[in-house]
């Protein structure tokens, strides 16, 4: 609603309320004060002028107590990034389908809904966001195998043996949120559940080249199975997500980390 004020031929008597000011925003109050600036230029009687005057001054005062007012629905103490880690931790544990609008909001410091939204846009968006994060900072644990300055073999369990590690931590969920919270869901979810599988494709054909980079250096032989021993590597790096969210302890999965090389060294040419 525009601002309704009395005309200049009946000059307003100085009351804020007489202005019935919008309190949708600043515009409807510039809006006001325009108008009554004009009234004053086009004013003939001093008295309206000085009425005019005052009641500017008011809606100036209004504008600036408005400004410096804090947003509706929003702690002060509101902490994007903190906010972010909070979602972050929720939708590795409990999956995108498995966080509630109510959870994230209470886990932000009971903001309000429309807060939230412009905060974020929405729980999709959070989510997205939220799996940037980790990719930025747990998720690095596999960037090992991606790592030239490692031979082969030493890239595959550098990445197995971190992730372990990482998983098992305390202080944050288990497993792994690339590979725990949106591999299933509804037809919703579709466009998320192909985020997570890229990443895990990328993970994959990671592997492959660090099989084929052994193959071509000599330490495994040409007639490897490439595809099928980097399968088998891929199936005990996406293996650790379950197992440590099952409670298994990063000492035993790294012992089993130890057995699952040594198909890699059964097939290795001895050196001569």
């Amino acid at each position: 609603m525009k601002p309704v004020i009395a005309s200049a031929d009946s000059a307003p008597t100085g009351s804020l309320s007489s202005a019935r000011l919008d309190e949708t925003g600043e515009v409807s109050m510039l809006e006001a004060m325009g108008q009554l600036e004009l009234w004053m230029i086009r004013s003939t009687s001093h008295r309206k002028r000085g009425a005019c005057q005052r009641l500017l001054d008011r809606v100036v005062q209004m504008s600036d107590w408005r400004r410096n007012m804090p947003r509706t629905g929003r702690p002060r103490s509101f902490d994007r990034d903190a906010a972010v880690t909070s979602a972050t931790h929720l939708f590795w544990q409990h999956g995108y389908e498995g966080v509630s609008l109510d959870q994230l909001r209470t886990t932000m410091g009971g903001i309000s809904s429309a807060s939230f939204y412009a905060a974020f846009g929405s729980k999709e968006a959070l989510y997205r966001e939220a799996l940037s994060v980790y990719l930025a900072t747990y998720g690095r644990v596999t960037d090992a195998l991606r790592d030239q300055t490692l031979p082969p073999r030493d890239r595959i369990e550098h990445a197995l043996r971190r992730s372990a590690m990482m998983q098992t931590t305390p202080g944050h969920p288990t497993g792994c949120m690339v590979t725990l919270s949106a591999t299933i869901g509804s037809d919703q979810t579709t466009a998320l559940k192909g985020l997570t599988a890229a990443e895990r494709q990328a993970n994959r054909e990671a592997i492959v080249l660090c099989v084929t980079a052994a193959i071509e250096n000599g330490t495994l032989p040409a007639n490897v199975d490439t595809v099928g021993l980097a399968a088998m590597f891929d199936g005990f790096l996406l293996g650790i997500s379950l197992l440590a969210r099952d409670g298994m302890t990063g000492d035993i999965l790294n012992s089993a980390i130890t057995n699952a090389m040594r198909a890699w060294d059964m097939l290795a040419i001895a050196p001569r």
